[in-house]
């Protein structure tokens, strides 16, 4: 991984573009068969039942991107950070676990 903020912000947009296949589409595929249905932008305030903020051990003001996996009871089962320091990861973690 290359510490360079324009490479790392470059990664990020570039991430941010990719588009997930047809079949997970929550509107044109079903998912299943090893396919998730990726839903852009679904944890919002609209859709959360409870926020736990992060608690840092130091004031950072990076954004820190990340992609979650939700089974369909709502449990967080994975949780990839785009770019991130450890105790962010750390606390971010702790935040989404609860």
């Amino acid at each position: 991984m290359n510490r360079d903020p324009k490479t790392l912000a470059s990664l990020v947009q570039q991430i941010s573009s990719l588009k997930p296949p047809k079949e997970s589409s929550p509107t044109e595929g079903t998912g299943g068969d090893g396919v998730q249905v990726c839903i852009e932008d679904y944890a919002s305030d609209g859709t959360a039942i409870d926020k736990v903020d992060p608690v840092f051990s130091q004031p950072r003001f990076n954004p820190v991107p990340v992609r979650i996996v939700i089974d369909r009871r709502g449990t967080v089962k994975h949780i990839h950070f785009l770019s991130a320091f450890p105790d962010q990861r750390q606390a971010i973690s702790d935040a989404l676990s609860r």
